[in-house]
């Protein structure tokens, strides 16, 4: 290395000039390395997150979500043990991430995080009402754009609906395949990819809206479902039971006029709305159960014990905790999911990460797990090293409220850590009653007030101050990137009849993005 010439070794017939030119150049490359370091640690678009430490060929990635799955429906998160049996032994072969937190509580702004690394107040990703959609930014990679480019061969077999190709869901991919007909429906096209070009690494993902609405119960478990239960859903949920996932998602007259008697505002008590969420669990379990047979195609072609495989989800499902049904706010019922990672060879099986991982750091930690080279300076960071048994440096998660329909960009946001949850909600014109009742600002002490009832903005103390903080700095980032990518105005597209319909089926078109509680949490 160039520097200053040692005591010992100079005898320059005029060494004051040289030697005091030397160390003013010492001095100022000091000063500007300093500046860099500060700019590398504080501005996370400049200092490329996630840069890849690990070496190594490249390692098949499986990812899988089951759309509408709360975490506490799944067994090893809070479930019952016999809920998911499936998802409870693949649990017990990976690193389960407690606090995994979805960046939205909506499909496509959910899932276009998932595969981009980028939050909704970046990607521009949106499914709003009144027949609008907005694509994925097309300055933003996805995962699959980025693993094509590096040798792999990349697939998605999904059900579609939100995930369309329009939004920018397909890019990257060399098979997309976005039939509403379940991933049991899909195993023989799923398999053929995968054996399909053996030489090349493979990206894969699936997704499901298996227990998504209209739930529908497995027919095996739905006598012991109704068995005590007369109420308003019981014949809406025997004729469910005989219908296939295909029959119950797309739309159709027979599946309008189910799908129209099991919703949540036609409870007539609160034994109805019990009864519903059992109905969904059912739903779920027959979910486990597709699942249980995507893991062992994956077995049955060995690729599963060679690859990383992730299961999670978009965002969960609310049952009137906070007077809300379906997925239309940030508590802790919509946007708290499953996160299970199988490293190759089940490697940290049985082990948890307890610090809050959201769902923006999963595209940096995929590919660095991956050992494919970053090059992309990502909104989050990378849980690799975490992952393996390194230091994760916790920070809150960030989700994306839209609490009012037909809009691009997120109405609300909201920061939660382990020890709060702020959210911060943009008043609409004309203003909602309800949302002038709980306030523009909310905070809740999860460490006294887990099920977030009491919102005690103005008095939260150290945390919440750091919550809001975070998120107000986060919106100086978030431009800077908009502008970056080039997200920041267009990407719309107009949704035709049939996608309007796929969309209805499923309990969107129409509805919008937000729907009014029935009580408030209080203030």
């Amino acid at each position: 290395m160039n520097g200053p010439i040692a005591p010992h070794q100079s005898t320059h017939s005029k060494p004051a000039q040289p030697r005091g030119i030397r160390w003013s150049w010492i001095f100022l490359l000091v000063v500007v390395g300093a500046a860099g370091l500060g700019l590398y640690f504080g501005i996370p678009w400049i200092r490329g997150r996630g840069a890849n430490r690990h070496s190594g060929p490249p390692i098949p990635i499986i990812l899988i979500s089951i759309d509408t799955l709360r975490a506490d429906a799944v067994s090893g998160f809070g479930g019952a043990p016999t809920q998911t049996p499936e998802l409870l032994r693949f649990g017990n072969e990976s690193i389960r991430c407690i606090n995994a937190i979805s960046a939205s509580h909506i499909t496509a702004p959910s899932h276009a995080t998932m595969l981009t690394g980028f939050s909704p107040f970046v990607h521009g990703c949106a499914m709003g009402g009144q027949g609008k959609a907005w694509k994925i930014g097309a300055g933003i990679p996805t995962i699959a754009e980025t693993l094509k480019k590096a040798g792999y061969r990349t697939g998605a077999f999904t059900d579609g609906v939100q995930l369309i190709p329009e939004g920018g869901f397909s890019r990257g991919f060399d098979v997309y395949t976005y039939k509403s007909n379940g991933l049991e429906a899909k195993l023989r096209g799923i398999e053929k990819f995968l054996e399909q070009n053996p030489e090349q690494t493979k990206f894969l993902f699936l997704h499901t809206y298996r227990a998504h609405v209209p739930y529908r119960p497995p027919a095996d478990l739905v006598d012991a479902l109704v068995e005590n239960y007369h109420g308003v859903f019981r014949d809406a949920a025997l004729e469910a039971s005989k219908m296939t996932h295909e029959q119950m998602i797309r739309p159709s007259f027979v599946q309008n006029q189910i799908g129209s008697k099991l919703k949540t505002s036609n409870a007539k008590n609160q034994e109805d709305v019990e009864f519903l969420k059992k109905m969904y669990l059912s739903g779920v379990t027959g979910a486990d159960r597709e699942i249980g047979k995507v893991l062992a195609l994956l077995k049955k072609v060995d690729i599963y014990d060679r690859a990383i495989i992730v299961i999670t989800s978009d965002h969960g499902e609310a049952f009137k905790e906070h007077g809300f049904d379906s997925h239309t706010n940030v508590y802790d019922e919509c946007v708290r999911v499953p996160l299970m990672i199988r490293l190759p060879g089940g490697a940290a099986a049985g082990s948890t990460v307890a610090e809050m991982f959201g769902s923006v750091n999963l595209v940096p930690t995929l590919l660095e797990l991956a050992n494919v080279g970053i090059d992309i300076a990502y909104e989050g960071d990378s849980f690799a090293d975490g992952l393996s048994g390194g230091k994760i440096t916790e920070k809150p998660a960030i989700t994306a409220w839209y609490y009012k329909s037909g809009v691009q960009w997120p109405t609300g946001r909201c920061a939660r850590s382990r020890l709060g949850k702020y959210m911060f909600l943009e008043m609409p014109e004309p203003t909602p009653e309800w949302v002038k009742t709980l306030g523009s600002n909310v905070y809740f002490d999860l460490a006294k007030d887990a099920p977030e009832m009491h919102n005690i903005a103005g008095s939260g103390g150290d945390e919440e101050i750091r919550l809001k903080k975070i998120l107000e700095l986060a919106e100086s980032d978030w431009s800077v990137l908009r502008k970056r990518h080039h997200t920041a105005d267009g990407g719309a597209l107009d949704l035709d009849d049939e996608a309007l319909q796929n969309l209805e089926a499923i309990g969107y078109a129409g509805k919008g993005t937000a729907s009014k509680p029935d009580t408030k949490p209080d203030k």
